[in-house]
């Protein structure tokens, strides 16, 4: 038990460069995506799915806080160097030298331990509330007139008391849908909508930056990037629902969706939602924006330098956190410590073994005599001449 909470291990290979990078060039991507969204004047759909592999990719390496072989890292003095001597503070606790880097880490794993358990509960519980609200396949029948065109056959249907209309579910997904109060007109977007976020994967892409957020719980710009994630993939599948329509026909689903909002904001029955979905028909602070999209028609076209400029945005910035990396720099040792140092070496150094002890000798001279364990930990390297 005492080993699990030993840190040593991490004194040679721990870095903070990593989390610095990381927590850099999220906030980079997270600014770039609240722009895209807010205030580009293209369609913001080609870019969420490479945004969310790169995002994806930078958070899996954050959780591995050591430098690999082909990382450069670039140092820096002053604020840097203070919180490097901070983190890297020895200090003696129960014998022990433990670091605050240790402990932090320590904390870090502990929290998001407890954060991906309680996510793993919740998405427990929902299904076991939503079980009890699946249809059968002759009362789904009359929703599933709506899905029959689109291939899809595993989509399960629960139709709660609520007034919610969402999908939840990576693998055997639950449409869920209300049980009145809309019309069917209304119905049909409904499902067309929640079909377009199955169809294209959104469903996944929620539940690993779910997943990822609970090992970044410290990291503020985490939830600002969930949010506006939440809100592009809206925007996407929106735009995919109206692909083929008409200006009529995108003012009957924008007129729609105001329905459909006002409806579910009269709702007071929260058996469901007060647990956790995945991805919601309306949010709130997202309808005013997808409604303005859906009617500003210089905002559905695409362009190739745009797209083309987005993409070497992105693929620049996971080079940049993949290859790249901030660390603290060290202390200059002071020239009169520097001359009465040296180093042991393989070239310059040998252990003469005699009678179960070891004589360290550097430079042909004696230095000191140690034992075995010191010799396994500290110079396995050194060469061993037996005495006879």
């Amino acid at each position: 038990m005492d080993n699990f909470f030993d840190f040593g291990w991490l004194n040679s290979a721990f870095s903070m460069g990593p989390f610095i990078t990381c927590f850099l060039t999220i906030s980079i991507l997270f600014i770039y995506i609240h722009v895209a969204i807010y205030n580009s004047k293209y369609t913001f759909q080609s870019g969420v799915k490479a945004a969310f592999i790169i995002v994806t990719i930078i958070m899996l390496r954050m959780l591995i806080p050591i430098n690999f072989p082909f990382t450069y890292s670039i140092y820096f003095k002053n604020i840097l160097m203070k919180i490097g001597d901070i983190l890297y503070y020895h200090f003696h606790f129960f014998g022990r030298i433990i670091m605050p880097s240790d402990i932090l880490f320590g904390i870090w794993i502990i929290v998001s331990l407890i954060l991906l358990a309680r996510f793993i509960a919740r998405r427990i519980l929902v299904r076991s509330v939503l079980k009890k609200y699946i249809l059968n396949e002759e009362d789904s029948e009359v929703y599933k007139r709506f899905i029959k065109k689109s291939g899809i056959h595993s989509l399960r249907i629960a139709v709660t008391p609520e007034k919610t209309a969402s999908i939840f579910g990576v693998i055997r997904p639950i449409l869920i849908l209300p049980q009145k109060g809309i019309l069917e007109e209304d119905l049909k977007f409904i499902i067309l909508h929640e079909l377009e976020h199955y169809r294209h994967h959104d469903l996944w892409i929620k539940f690993l930056l779910d997943v990822l957020s609970c090992f970044h719980w410290w990291n503020p710009c985490i939830y600002l990037l969930k949010r506006d994630t939440n809100l592009a993939l809206e925007l996407c599948t929106d735009q995919r629902v109206i692909k083929n329509s008409d200006k009529r026909e995108k003012l009957d689903y924008a007129e729609s969706l105001l329905r459909v909002s006002k409806a579910f904001a009269t709702g007071t029955n929260k058996t469901v939602s007060q647990v956790h979905y995945d991805l919601s028909l309306v949010e709130k602070g997202s309808l005013q924006i997808r409604v303005q999209r859906l009617l500003d028609a210089k905002r559905t076209k695409r362009h190739t330098l745009f797209n083309g400029v987005q993409t070497l945005f992105l693929i620049s910035l996971l080079m940049f956190s993949m290859f790249i990396v901030f660390e603290p720099a060290s202390h200059e040792i002071p020239e009169e410590v520097q001359s009465d140092t040296f180093s042991i070496t393989p070239d310059n150094a040998y252990l003469i073994k005699e009678k179960g002890e070891y004589h360290l000798y550097v430079n042909d001279e004696y230095l000191s005599t140690i034992d075995q364990t010191s010799v396994e930990e500290s110079f396995s390297d050194i060469p061993i001449i037996k005495e006879e």
